[in-house]
């Protein structure tokens, strides 16, 4: 019994500062990754701390993290026109409309374990009245992250038709952009 209880002793001591060692790494690790997160919210997207455990927190986040669905204008948009692109895309982001069936089965290709997607993009491509709401034309594309932190994007796009109001975005159809191959790159 005594041999029992010394082992436990023994035991339970040499456990003692590997848990705690190990609470305080994780500590530490969470603290710069919450350091670097704040850093790179103030200098922008393309931020890559020198920290390697902060490098690896923050790749960890970007394959987890969902960025919801981010339209914006046609890029040739002016005046008026700008502001209605505007405003369509932050009903979108309000509502963040979720990926029909089509979309999800369009880029199916791109489901692959070092790669994930994490949210989509657009264009406005046309809009046009009708009634109480506007048709809407969009590209979608997916916004994807790299397992190994690389910048990872595509070539492939999907056209969707949305009715958007005030009230919401409703998705009507969708269809493949007849364009040639589609490409995954990878810096």
């Amino acid at each position: 019994m005594r041999k029992s209880i010394g082992m436990t002793v023994l035991a339970f001591a040499t456990c003692i500062p590997i848990g705690v060692a190990t609470g305080t790494a994780a500590r530490t690790k969470g603290a710069a990754a919450q350091a670097a997160q704040t850093e790179r919210q103030a200098v922008g997207k393309a931020f890559i701390p020198s920290d390697l455990d902060a490098q690896a927190a923050l790749r960890q986040q970007d394959m987890t993290w969902y960025r919801g669905t981010e339209i914006g204008p046609d890029p040739d948009a002016d005046g008026l026109k700008l502001e209605l692109h505007t405003r369509i895309g932050q009903i979108f982001a309000l509502h963040d409309p979720p990926s029909s069936p089509a979309r999800l089965a369009h880029f199916a290709w791109l489901d692959r374990p070092d790669v994930k997607i994490n949210g989509w993009y657009g264009t406005i491509k046309a809009v046009v009245q009708d009634g109480d709401h506007m048709l809407v034309r969009v590209q979608i594309l997916p916004h994807l992250a790299s397992e190994s932190g690389a910048i990872t994007s595509t070539t492939a796009s999907y056209l969707e038709t949305y009715a958007v109001s005030d009230d919401g975005v409703q998705f009507l159809g969708g269809e493949a952009p007849k364009t040639g191959p589609n490409f995954l790159m990878t810096d």
